[in-house]
């Protein structure tokens, strides 16, 4: 993930072996979930953008999720 920390919008990137629903979950610091954006199928090199832009100023957890699991990423909202 870049830019991090972020203003406006941040980039995730990953390789996909296989076409998978890729779906990300923004998580708050309480754990609450403030944001979801659904790709759709990806493959390969994916580069999806995330508009942050109406989130607070803070720490969130990115979970990145395909059918294969769960990445978990760390982001710093400016």
């Amino acid at each position: 993930m870049y830019p991090n920390p972020v203003q406006g919008t941040t980039t995730i990137a990953i390789n996909l072996d296989k076409p998978t629903e890729v779906t990300t979950n923004i998580l708050d610091a309480m754990g609450r979930i403030v944001l979801t954006k659904n790709y759709g199928k990806q493959n390969g090199h994916a580069v999806m953008n995330l508009d942050v832009n109406n989130l607070a100023p803070g720490s969130y957890t990115v979970l990145v999720r395909t059918n294969d699991g769960i990445a978990t990423h760390k982001m710093i909202v400016q």
